[in-house]
């Protein structure tokens, strides 16, 4: 999970959380282009480039499965945010992390409840 007491992010930066990432989403909504704005210009296949306008820069990484198993390289990218929640049910209590996925196919985001023993991207934020 992202919030870890060994300190992830360096002093006077910080990992976004859900609303920072949402703040962000609706600064650069427009149709739901915003995905399309943080893509880069390269390296997603598909034809899943995206225009960079808002600088962020956003390549495809993939992700890491909670078996150590890379995947989904070149075709999305997702990015923790430092919010948790947790859920219940009759099978027991689950608790999830909050990430925000891009993908080749899509010119919007997605936020996702992931997995914490997962491994994705990081983005920090100065303070």
């Amino acid at each position: 999970m992202v919030n870890d007491s060994r300190g992830l992010a360096p002093v006077g930066w910080h990992i976004p959380s859900d609303e920072e990432w949402n703040i962000l989403k609706a600064f650069l909504s427009e149709s739901h282009l915003e995905g399309d704005k943080m893509k880069s210009i390269s390296d997603w296949l598909e034809n899943g480039n995206g225009t960079n306008s808002s600088g962020f820069t956003a390549l495809p990484g993939g992700f890491c499965d909670k078996y150590g198993k890379f995947k989904n390289e070149g075709i999305e990218g997702e990015w923790w945010s430092s919010t948790n929640f947790y859920d219940e049910d009759w099978t027991g209590y689950y608790a999830f992390a909050i990430s925000i996925i891009l993908e080749s196919a899509n010119k919007s985001s997605e936020n996702n409840n992931s997995d914490p023993e997962s491994g994705f991207s990081v983005r920090c934020i100065k303070d």
